[in-house]
């Protein structure tokens, strides 16, 4: 029996949340109660990562989820090495976040495989900061980079034979590496908040407690796999926050600069950033939620800084106001498919299902579809929130 229903699918260049929306709403009467709340209030409509979500009274609720885009080498070693140059696209977020997202969207982006290739990318990125991070912190980072690759290795090795041996020794090695990254993603947010360097960390931090986490969800411990996201939900928003801070904090009006139109930066986009910022932990109230609210947020800034706005981009600042912003959307993005991955493990476990049986659906589905493809599933009828 599916625990999910596949509702259709989107192109990378569709707008997300109502894309998506609309295919959830062609079949509204499945939802039950809360249907008529979401129709009546969808101002209360988020994306979380890969999730559609519902910020009701009763809490937070999954509408639907995306998965599909098609993960390669290729993609991973652009987002990693290339971020601070990295095109912004002009037709559609999900592209803009295909450019520079660590981990694109969707359940079956979490096998061993692809975890595997963000490891090596990772590799080839540390050689390029060498000169930023301090011989003992480089020394710390190998050693923890070995264990890492090492509980990869172990995952893959239960992937391919069903030893549970294997994931004991997976979920020893990336427990360790977890606990130490976490420690110089932290240290880094609190002290010189250098981006390469706390892109770095925390990049590496997320990819060992998600190998973590993939280790107790292949052992079919649910509980524990949520329990170990939730634990480290202050090290995330710290992340989050001192990369927001260090990049577009200050100044968030300079993005709008009208010689920036041509690298993508809109305010569409931007106010999709400020939101997954909200979301990530990142920034507090107010929430942002569509282009209208950010400019009225960014008015006052705007009119400070117009006198000298047509002189700020004339020289290399414009390509590092564009790389800071690029390090803030990965950023989130990344700290918020840690936070959806957490919302689906829970909603299989209400739903007495695993997410090991709906990504085994989702591969089943994914068959069929065109590379630039997402597929949209939900899990049906929703209890009132």
């Amino acid at each position: 029996m599916n625990a999910i229903r596949m509702l259709g699918t989107l192109s990378t260049g569709q707008p997300i949340v109502s894309s998506l929306l609309a295919q959830c709403l062609e079949t509204v009467a499945a939802y039950g109660p809360i249907a008529v709340e979401i129709l009546r209030r969808p101002n209360r409509i988020n994306r979380l990562g890969d999730l559609l979500v519902w910020d009701g009274e009763g809490g937070r609720k999954i509408i639907a989820g995306l998965d599909g885009v098609g993960e390669n080498v290729n993609r991973i070693n652009s987002a990693v090495a290339g971020i601070e140059t990295a095109q912004l696209a002009t037709n559609g977020i999900l592209n803009t976040l295909q450019t520079v997202s660590f981990a694109t969207l969707g359940v079956t982006a979490l096998s061993a495989g692809y975890m595997f290739f963000r490891l090596k990318a990772l590799d080839a990125r540390v050689s390029t900061l060498n000169q930023k991070i301090a011989d003992v912190e480089n020394q710390v980072a190998a050693e923890q980079r070995a264990r890492l690759l090492s509980a990869i290795q172990f995952i893959r090795g239960f992937e391919s034979k069903s030893d549970n041996h294997h994931l004991e020794e997976a979920l020893g090695f990336a427990r360790m590496a977890a606990n130490t990254y976490a420690q110089l993603a932290q240290g880094e947010a609190r002290g010189q908040r250098r981006l390469p360097v706390l892109n770095y960390h925390g990049r590496c931090y997320l990819l060992s407690l998600m190998t973590e986490v993939r280790a107790l969800l292949l052992m079919d411990d649910s509980p524990q796999a949520s329990e170990r996201i939730c634990e480290e939900q202050p090290t995330l928003v710290e992340v989050a926050r001192a990369t927001f801070e260090k990049t577009i904090g200050q100044s968030p009006e300079d993005l709008l600069d009208p010689g920036l139109r041509v690298d993508g930066i809109t305010l569409e986009l931007l106010a999709e950033t400020y939101r997954q910022a909200y979301q990530a932990g990142a920034i507090g109230d107010p929430e942002i939620r569509d282009a209208a609210e950010m400019f009225e947020h960014l008015r006052d800034g705007i009119y400070r800084s117009r006198s000298r706005r047509f002189s700020l981009f004339a020289s290399s600042s414009r390509d590092g106001i564009l790389a800071r912003f690029r390090y803030l959307i990965a950023c989130v993005e990344d700290v918020n498919r840690v936070k959806a991955l957490q919302l689906l493990i829970d909603e299989c476990q209400q739903r007495k299902t695993t997410l090991r049986h709906i990504e085994s659906q989702l591969h089943s589905w994914r068959s069929r579809l065109e590379p630039n493809q997402l597929l949209a599933f939900d899990f049906g009828q929703m209890e009132d929130g």
